[in-house]
């Protein structure tokens, strides 16, 4: 076998690999868990599927007992204030063991989600709400040194929120290409 062929080959099998380990990486760092629920919920309160997948991959990576250190629960790390909020609007009985059920975790973090969004009317303010918090983003708006109009915002004053909003809108892309929906 001459070198050339060698090459060829050995560079045939980096390609290969090469293509193995982009598709390996991505299934295990941007997983697609839950998409039956996710799909439902967000058809249900007309959120991109894509937007909620970034959301969750950033909020808890698909750990449907995540619990932060601020106490916010499940797959999309909803607070339980939050959470007996949306089931007293929504009918739905609060259980507090029930939050690490993916649906049940899912439907409630999804549909306030959708409060957000309506609220805020754009999707960046929203995120920073559900990160943040509805009154912090209020504040914000209110604060011309964060936005001129007060219905977007030209700066973020948390760190962590600037940063998430990037992940989440990063992870929404990229889910938008894997999922093909959204």
């Amino acid at each position: 076998m001459n070198i050339n062929k060698y090459v060829k080959y050995l560079l045939s099998a980096l390609v290969i690999f090469s293509i193995i380990f982009i598709f390996i990486f991505f299934c295990v760092q941007y997983p697609i868990k839950y998409k039956n629920e996710i799909i439902y919920y967000s058809e249900k309160y007309g959120i991109e599927p894509s937007l909620i997948f970034g959301l969750i991959c950033v909020e808890s990576s698909f750990n449907r007992g995540a619990v932060s250190s601020a106490g916010a629960l499940g797959l999309m790390q909803v607070m339980p204030s939050t959470a007996m909020w949306v089931c007293e609007e929504t009918n739905i009985n609060y259980d507090n063991i029930r939050m690490f059920e993916p649906s049940y975790n899912i439907s409630i973090g999804i549909y306030y989600l959708h409060y957000l969004l309506n609220k805020f009317d754009n999707k960046e303010v929203a995120l920073c709400a559900y990160n943040a918090g509805e009154g912090v983003v209020a504040s914000w708006l209110k604060n011309e040194e964060c936005s001129k109009d007060k219905k977007t915002l030209q700066y973020i004053p948390y760190k962590e929120t600037r940063n998430y909003i990037k992940k989440v809108c990063t992870c929404e892309k990229i889910y938008k290409g894997r999922i093909g929906i959204g």
